[in-house]
């Protein structure tokens, strides 16, 4: 059976963000994850469900709380979108964590296209990339 899919990502210059972001890795984690989120919950999506499925070993126990209420306070109080958001945490090695796995082989494709220039993985990707996002945008990869 044949799954409609989109990819979306956001790539995060390290060279240009600022150190102290960088010495908590999680809280630069749910900044870029409220960035691409941000981008992809529209007024297209008012009155729905939206469900968002994290990896738990990309996300610390502790930060699960604050990310997603960092999301939802962005996406329906400061954005004023009205949608219902659901999180959802998975391990990657769950028997039904398909879609965890299939955002890990895109992960690494484009690590690869990123932090190698190989990009023979990341370009079998491209027709069923949806969203684009560097960070920051006005000095990514300069």
């Amino acid at each position: 059976m044949s799954k409609e899919i989109s990819i979306s990502y956001i790539v995060i210059d390290l060279k240009h963000i600022q150190p102290r972001l960088l010495e908590d890795k999680n809280i630069l984690y749910n900044f870029a994850s409220k960035i691409l989120i941000s981008r992809l919950i529209t007024e297209k999506d008012t009155g729905t469900t939206i469900n968002i499925l994290f990896d738990n070993k990309t996300t610390k126990t502790a930060s699960k709380n604050s990310l997603r209420e960092y999301i939802i306070a962005y996406i329906v109080y400061e954005e004023g979108l009205d949608v219902t958001i659901h999180f959802e945490y998975k391990d990657s090695d769950a028997s039904d964590a398909f879609i965890i796995q299939a955002a890990d082989y895109v992960a690494n494709a484009l690590y690869s296209k990123y932090e190698y220039n190989n990009e023979i993985y990341a370009n079998i990707l491209d027709k069923k990339t949806h969203i684009v996002q560097h960070f920051p945008y006005k000095t990514f990869g300069k």
